[in-house]
């Protein structure tokens, strides 16, 4: 049985959800909820403002009547962002929910250039992105489950707040839809002690590129650090302590995936690998992890050069949980149609 999914379709099931959960009301005879979550979806679709998606909407609200619509119908952060837990946890197939899965947690910024509405600490502060260190900054916990993408935790971050705070909310919110992880996927921006001992602590799998510190390989006292593993020749496993300011170690395996520019898997210029300099130098790819055993060298440090949210997502759908990616290598040199990764199912 094949179903053909429409814009119509998405449109009519994600206002019937915000609006049930969300308790959306009308705000004037010009100004229904329809017409409010009309504006919303269109600004969210081609990522403008929504003054920008009422000058392009023929009959559509003014600007400053949609505004003071959302003031008036929205709670405040707090019950707004636990009534769209719920709308979240709404969509999630039974079966998910029996059963441990995969999860993977980002962090999202929004680049933001203007002033805190509230409070100083709703903006948050990162490295220079889009002209702007202020960004609107929020973090979300996903399942790929048949193919199919669910969001089950979504929390906000506020400005110097530490990030294994953030990850302890979201792990508890998707236990309260149900969802607890077996392995936890994580980005490189997660790679903080803090972050690993905590996860060590709560006895939670996990796997997350490792960031690269210490000297560089053209040092005259040679390398140091993690940027050890940048000069490694060949593919390995290894293990490796990190300390904090205040001095405390969290130890974590570490996994080295080497091969050249135009090798097996084809060019790869994706943002999962490091290329360091010198004559020679192939492509390494460093990932940090403990809780979970890899199913053999061979297998385990197989790199695909795709990015490393897509590998993030194909893990979750295969159910490999070691590190290998099982999507289609990049076209060129070695590339072709070929698939390469764990041998499961073709999911991306």
């Amino acid at each position: 049985m094949q179903y053909t999914l429409t814009p119509h379709a998405v449109y009519t099931h994600t206002a019937y959800r915000l609006r049930t959960h969300l308790r959306l009301t009308d705000f004037s005879t010009g100004c229904t909820a329809s017409h409010l979550l009309l504006v919303v979806f269109t600004a969210c679709a081609r990522l403008g403002s929504l003054f920008a998606a009422c000058a392009r909407l023929l009959r559509a609200p003014g600007a400053e009547t949609i505004r003071k619509a959302l003031l008036a119908s929205l709670p405040d952060q707090d019950e707004l962002q636990r009534r769209l837990n719920r709308a979240l946890a709404a969509d999630l197939p039974r079966t998910v929910r029996r059963r441990r899965q995969r999860l993977a947690a980002d962090l999202h910024l929004r680049p933001y250039h203007g002033l805190p509405y509230t409070d100083p600490a709703e903006v948050y502060r990162s490295q220079a992105r889009s002209g702007t260190t202020h960004f609107h900054a929020y973090a979300t916990a996903y399942l790929v489950y048949r193919g199919q993408r669910f969001t089950v935790a979504l929390t906000a971050v506020r400005r110097g707040e530490a990030l294994a705070d953030v990850l302890r909310r979201l792990l508890r919110q998707a236990a309260r839809a149900g969802v607890r992880p077996c392995l936890l996927l994580l980005d490189r921006g997660f790679c903080s002690v803090a972050v690993i001992r905590y996860l060590q602590a709560a006895r939670c799998p996990f796997l997350m590129p490792l960031v690269c510190r210490g000297r560089k390989a053209d040092h005259p006292r040679g390398p140091s650090g993690s940027r050890v593993f940048l000069s490694w020749r060949r593919s390995g496993f290894s293990r490796y302590t990190l300390h904090d300011e205040k001095g405390r170690p969290a130890t974590v395996s570490v996994c080295v995936r080497w091969c050249t520019p135009t090798g097996a898997c084809g060019p790869v210029r994706r943002t999962g690998c490091v290329r360091p300099t010198g004559s020679g130098s192939g492509w390494r790819a460093v990932t940090a992890s403990w809780g979970r055993r890899c199913r053999g060298p061979a297998r385990a440090t197989r790199w695909c050069g795709c990015s490393w949210s897509g590998w993030r997502c194909c893990c979750a759908t295969c159910g490999c949980g070691c590190i290998t990616p099982c999507c289609r290598p990049p076209g060129g040199a070695g590339g072709g149609s070929t698939w390469s990764g764990c041998g499961s199912r073709r999911c991306c």
